[in-house]
C-alpha cells in the first residue's frame, strides 16, 4: 500500500489494474505498478470530461 496512507483506509473495491480505497470521504484509485502511465493520464481526462456531462432531468441515456 502507498504511505501516503495513515491505516485507516478501507479498500472498497477491486480491479484487475487497480484498487480502490476510501480515506477520509474521498475514494482514490490506486494502480499497480505495472499499469503505464500515459493511461492514468487518460482516465484522468476523461473523468474530467464525464463531470461536465449531466443528463438533464426526465431524460433517459
Amino acid at each position: 500500500m502507498n504511505t501516503i496512507f495513515d491505516g485507516t483506509q478501507k479498500e472498497i473495491g477491486k480491479g484487475a489494474q487497480a484498487k480502490v480505497v476510501l480515506y477520509h470521504g474521498y475514494a482514490y484509485k490506486i494502480y499497480d505498478k505495472s499499469y503505464p502511465t500515459e493511461w492514468i493520464d487518460f482516465e484522468k481526462k476523461t473523468a474530467k470530461r464525464s463531470k461536465h456531462i449531466r443528463p438533464k432531468p426526465g431524460k433517459i441515456l
